[in-house]
């Protein structure tokens, strides 16, 4: 039953979103402790290096904060963007196929977080920045979770998430892509043994298994981008 209320939910809610119903939250005075209270029960968490650093490139400004697969659990990034752009100004655009996170967390945020409940390219492609031109931005691509086993439509979903968004992007622009770790020792820390061993398969037959590896292929040996962190996320900059 509860499976096919979502079912129903997400037809439902397809193509529309919600502003974040908060008007007031706490604010931070520091990137620091941001982090330090948003992971304070998981203070090891494969993503915090990534998400610091991302956050901290923001250099206490306001940001355009892209985000795809919203979360309302695990990292619950949408929540930390929220917190960001309620400290420092801007906004956060966040979008997930299922009705599920946008119904979450629009009780969690701000009504500087706009929720959708959209296919992460379309609404790639038609989220319009042009209002935003003076803003620095930074995409953070977490939709379609990673088959270990089969990573190729998630590595392949990902790439088409960068392609729609890459040219409205601008110099000094950031994106962040989660479930790309740099090697097989960082995967098996993160995901156990089972997946490493998938993972182990997969690069033996010259699949690079990573929600962002064909991005990271793309960008590698280029003059417009630089790699920051590649640990478990993969954090870059355009030139």
């Amino acid at each position: 039953m509860k499976k096919i209320i979502n079912l129903l939910k997400n037809k439902f809610y397809r193509n529309r979103f919600n502003i974040g119903l908060l008007n007031k939250k706490k604010k931070y005075y520091s990137v620091d402790s941001l982090i330090s209270e948003h992971f304070k029960d998981n203070p090891e968490h494969p993503c915090i290096v990534t998400l610091k650093k991302a956050l901290e490139l923001g250099n206490k400004k306001s940001l355009i904060i892209i985000e795809t697969g919203s979360s309302a659990w695990g990292t619950n990034s949408t929540v930390l963007f929220d917190n960001y752009v309620n400290s420092w100004g801007g906004y956060v655009y966040s979008t997930d196929i299922r009705a599920k996170p946008m119904l979450d967390l629009k009780n969690k945020v701000t009504n500087k977080t706009f929720l959708y409940c959209q296919d992460s390219v379309k609404f790639l492609k038609e989220l319009n920045l042009s209002n935003f031109e003076k803003y620095k931005k930074l995409v953070y691509l977490d939709s379609m979770d990673v088959n270990w086993e089969k990573p190729v439509e998630s590595m392949i979903h990902c790439l088409r998430e960068y392609l729609a968004i890459i040219p409205k992007l601008n110099k000094h622009d950031l994106i962040l892509i989660d479930d790309t770790p740099k090697n097989l020792d960082i995967l098996k820390k993160v995901q156990g043994i089972k997946n490493s061993e998938y993972f182990k398969k997969n690069i033996k037959i010259g699949i690079h298994g990573g929600k962002g590896s064909l991005v990271r292929d793309l960008i590698f040996d280029s003059k417009n981008f630089e790699i920051l962190i590649n640990e478990y996320q993969l954090l870059f900059q355009i030139k």
